[in-house]
């Protein structure tokens, strides 16, 4: 079978390549396919889906692979994985972590070999996807913050209530 690159719609998302030919989809972790016929060895992964494929159900990212990767592959001391989940950039997970009394968000690729910290900018929206995270990610129950010794300004149980930290000296 032979393939003409005219045929092939590439898309370089820096560490996947994407071809879309005819309705379908290779998806390429650390390969390049040289006229559709690159052999592709035991670690990587080559995917023959239809063109909305969804690709995080087929990479899978445990806390604990994440972990390792943290931990052992960037030599992040005292790292805890607060949650894996698919980023929103397709071929990356979005990885929140805790080091050093800090949350982190870092965009982990399907291939583990690259992870990208920072912030991710939608450029329609304008929105800063990564703050959004930290800001969800570093929220605080108040219903969990012991009330039984605080002073009470104003009525104990009004519908909306402000909580004050002080240090008296």
């Amino acid at each position: 079978m032979k393939f003409q690159i005219s045929n092939f719609k590439f898309q370089n998302c820096g560490i996947l390549s994407l071809f879309v030919f005819t309705g379908l989809l290779l998806c390429l972790t650390n390969s390049v396919v040289y006229a559709g016929k690159k052999a592709v060895s035991k670690k990587q992964r080559l995917h023959i889906q239809k063109k909305n494929h969804d690709c995080a159900k087929c990479h899978q990212l445990s806390k604990d692979e994440a972990l390792k990767v943290l931990k052992e592959d960037m030599t992040i001391p005292d790292v805890k994985v607060i949650e894996v989940r698919p980023g929103p950039v397709k071929g990356f997970w979005e990885v929140a972590f805790e080091a050093e009394s800090r949350k982190v968000i870092g965009y982990l690729d399907f291939s583990k070999q690259h992870i990208i910290f920072g912030n991710l900018l939608n450029i329609k929206t304008r929105a800063n996807l990564t703050g959004e995270r930290l800001q969800d990610i570093n929220r605080v129950d108040v219903s969990g913050i012991p009330l039984d010794d605080a002073l009470v300004m104003g009525d104990k149980d009004a519908k909306h209530k402000i909580i004050v930290f002080d240090d008296p000296d």
